[in-house]
């Protein structure tokens, strides 16, 4: 017959001790195992249950306290984020360290603040949110002007234009006529 140990114990020699109604496998003095004794066709008995040590919950990542570093805004958007996420959090606060890493820290925490006002609270669009702003403030491009505005600016005056471009090269040619003539 066979009887279930820990996972630990599988592969290793252990004392069997067998009584009238019970089966105890020993390890030195330590039962590791009791199981009712079996009858012949009986089915077998279910392992026990495995005591596996749980992770600490109250673990802070590594990426966690990096971004908790930049500032209070950042430590309320992150509270306000785990309330909200619950276990994806920890993903959110993984993507949220890519974007530290790919772009300035002031920009990303000036981003979660302006997420934090509107409740938003996916990663995609602070990367969206970040993006709009860094094309607004570093690429701004002069809206006030109207198209006859850039004729009058200097730059335009001077050439800015690109020259007539020489097609010649691409004229079509007289085809010969091989065609004999009546």
């Amino acid at each position: 017959m066979k009887y279930p140990v820990p996972a630990a114990y599988i592969g290793k020699t252990v004392l069997v001790r067998e009584t009238k109604d019970r089966v105890i496998a020993l390890d030195g003095r330590d039962e590791i195992a009791v199981h009712k004794k079996k009858i012949e066709g009986s089915p077998s008995s279910a392992p026990p249950p495995l005591r596996t040590p749980r992770r600490q919950k109250s673990i802070q990542l590594a990426e966690e306290s990096k971004l908790k570093g930049l500032g209070v805004t950042m430590q309320a958007y992150l509270a306000e984020l785990k309330a909200e996420r619950g276990p994806r959090y920890i993903w959110s606060v993984k993507k949220l360290y890519e974007l530290l890493c790919e772009y300035r820290s002031e920009d990303l925490v000036a981003a979660v603040a302006r997420a934090g006002e509107h409740r938003l609270f996916d990663v995609g669009r602070i990367e969206t949110i970040l993006l709009q702003s860094i094309a607004q403030k570093d690429y701004a491009l002069p809206l006030d002007f109207e198209a006859q505005d850039y004729e009058k600016l200097p730059e335009y005056q001077e050439g800015a234009v690109t020259p007539e471009p020489d097609l010649s090269d691409y004229a079509p040619e007289e085809e010969e006529d091989d065609r004999p003539t009546a």
